[in-house]
C-alpha cells in the first residue's frame, strides 16, 4: 500500500528512486534525505527500509510488460509530483526516457542519468563500442554480423578464447526480459550454442570482441556543458559472476592512474550531459574500452564515500544548476559487497570452476576486514536497508517538518551563495 501523500509530503522537491534493491539506490536515497529531499521508494525494497525514505509505492515489475510500467512510471510521477526520477539498471533507464516528452522529462520530472542521446548510443553495446573509438579511445577489435554462422567465424578469426557480447543488457528471450552478460569462449560450439543464448526474440544478435586481458578499472563522472564537475575512479580485483560482472572488491585509484584522464575526455567529447561511468581494460598496448553505463552504477557507494558531494553535483546538474567543481577524489579507499564475497564462494565450491578459479576466489577473500575497509550499503546510521528482515527493523514516519543540520560539505551551486549543500557521508 502506498503511504498517503496529502499527510507525508510537506511542500519541497520530491524523488522517486526505483531499482531499491541495489546498494547504489540506498547510497542516492540517504544523500537525498540529507539534502532535505522527500524521497519515495517501491515498496519491498531495501531503499524503502531507509531511515530517509519518506514514502513507498507500488510498480509493477519492470521485465514484465513495458507499457504497463512506463504508464505507471508516468502516473506516479504526476500523483507524488515528482521533481527527479533516478533509475540505476539499463532497463529503467531506457523506460524512463521512453516515458519522457520532447522537455527531456517523465511529466515534469528530471531524470538523473545521463542524456537521452546519450543513453540511445550507449546503451546498444556494438554503437557504444563504435563512438568510443571515433572519439580516440581504444577499442577490443569487435565483429558485428548479419547472421549467427558470421558471427562464429567472426570469434574464430579472433582466435580463442574470445567473448562473444549481447547487444543490450536486457533483451526478451523466450518470452522474457533477460539480463544478458558477456560470455568468454574457447571454442566453435561454445561460440554457437552462445550466439543462440544470446540472441533477441527480435532477432538481435550478440557480436563477437577479442578477450582482453588486464587491470579492470573504471572512472565515474558528473559532465556539465562539457566539463568534468566531479569524478572518481577505482579498479577492480572480483567480481561476481566470476568471468566479469558486478564488481565485488574495490579500491579508488589516483587520478593519473592508467586510462583515468582518457576515459574523462571520452565523456566529455562525446557530449555527454549528467553521470555515467567508463569501464575499461588496462592491457599490453594500453586502455581497451568495455562499455559505458549511461546512468547510476553499481559501485557509486565507493564513489561517493571517496568524494563526498558527487552525488549531490548529479542531482544538481540534474536539475540544471551550475555547480562549482569537487575537488580530486581520495585514492585508496576500498569497499567490498559482502553479499557479492558469498555469492563467490558459492559460485567457486558448488559451481563448476576449475581448481585454480577456486583458489582465486579463496586469495581474493582475504583480508575480510580491516580498519580501513568499507562495504557496500552499509551505514550504522541507517540499519534499514541491510538489517536481516528476520528484525523486523521499522523506521519511524519522518514529520513533514523536515529542517536538517548539514551534515558534511557538498558542492555550492552558482544559485545558491549561502551555506554549502549537505551530502550523505
Amino acid at each position: 500500500m502506498s503511504r498517503n501523500v496529502a499527510t507525508v509530503l510537506p511542500a519541497q522537491q520530491t524523488a522517486l528512486v526505483l531499482d531499491g534493491g541495489g546498494a547504489q539506490a540506498v547510497v542516492v536515497v540517504r544523500v537525498l534525505g540529507a539534502l532535505g529531499w522527500n524521497v519515495v521508494c517501491e515498496s519491498g525494497t531495501r531503499s524503502s527500509r531507509s531511515r530517509w525514505t519518506t514514502a513507498t509505492v507500488e510498480l509493477p515489475p519492470p521485465a514484465a510488460d513495458s507499457a504497463r510500467y512506463i504508464d505507471r512510471l508516468r502516473e506516479t510521477c504526476v500523483e507524488w509530483d515528482v521533481n527527479l526520477v533516478i533509475p540505476s539498471s539499463d532497463l529503467t533507464l531506457a523506460y524512463c526516457w521512453q516515458a519522457a516528452g520532447a522537455d527531456a522529462t517523465v511529466v515534469g520530472a528530471r531524470v538523473l542519468a545521463a542524456d537521452r542521446r546519450s543513453a540511445e548510443v550507449f546503451l546498444d553495446k556494438a554503437t557504444g563500442i563504435e563512438a568510443s573509438r571515433r572519439h580516440g579511445f581504444g577499442v577490443p577489435e569487435t565483429i558485428v554480423a548479419g547472421t549467427a554462422a558470421e558471427i562464429v567465424d567472426a570469434a574464430q578469426s579472433l582466435g580463442f578464447p574470445c567473448v562473444i557480447k549481447p547487444r543490450r543488457t536486457y533483451q526478451r528471450i523466450g518470452g522474457v526480459m533477460r539480463q544478458l552478460r558477456h560470455v568468454k569462449v574457447s571454442s566453435r560450439d561454445e561460440a554457437l550454442a552462445t550466439v543462440t543464448r544470446l540472441t533477441g526474440d527480435d532477432g538481435l544478435l550478440p557480436f563477437a570482441q577479442e578477450y582482453v586481458d588486464g587491470r579492470a578499472l573504471a572512472v565515474t563522472a558528473v559532465v556539465h556543458d562539457g566539463a568534468v564537475v566531479a569524478c572518481s575512479a577505482r579498479e577492480t580485483f572480483s567480481f561476481f559472476p566470476l568471468g566479469g560482472g558486478t564488481s565485488v572488491w574495490k579500491r579508488t585509484i589516483l587520478p593519473d592512474a592508467p586510462g583515468v584522464q582518457e576515459a574523462l575526455a571520452l565523456l566529455r567529447d562525446c557530449g555527454l550531459e549528467g553521470i555515467a561511468e567508463v569501464e575499461y581494460k588496462f592491457s599490453s598496448r594500453g586502455p581497451r574500452f568495455m562499455e559505458l553505463g549511461p546512468r547510476i552504477h553499481a559501485w557509486i557507494p565507493l564513489a561517493e564515500a571517496s568524494l563526498p558531494g558527487l552525488l549531490a553535483a548529479a542531482i544538481h546538474t540534474a536539475l540544471g544548476d551550475e555547480v562549482e567543481p569537487l575537488p580530486v577524489h581520495r585514492a585508496n579507499v576500498e569497499m567490498r559487497w559482502i553479499g557479492g564475497e558469498i555469492l563467490r564462494v558459492r559460485s567457486a565450491l558448488l559451481g563448476r570452476t576449475s581448481a585454480a578459479a577456486r583458489a582465486d576466489v579463496l586469495r581474493t577473500l582475504w583480508p575480510p576486514w580491516k580498519p580501513s575497509m568499507l562495504y557496500d550499503g552499509i551505514d550504522l546510521s541507517d540499519p534499514g536497508p541491510w538489517a536481516p528482515r528476520a528484525l523486523n527493523y521499522r523506521r519511524a514516519v519522518r514529520r513533514p517538518a523536515v529542517t536538517r543540520t548539514a551534515e558534511n560539505e557538498a558542492p555550492r551551486t552558482n544559485r545558491q551563495k549561502g551555506p554549502n549543500v549537505p551530502s550523505a557521508g
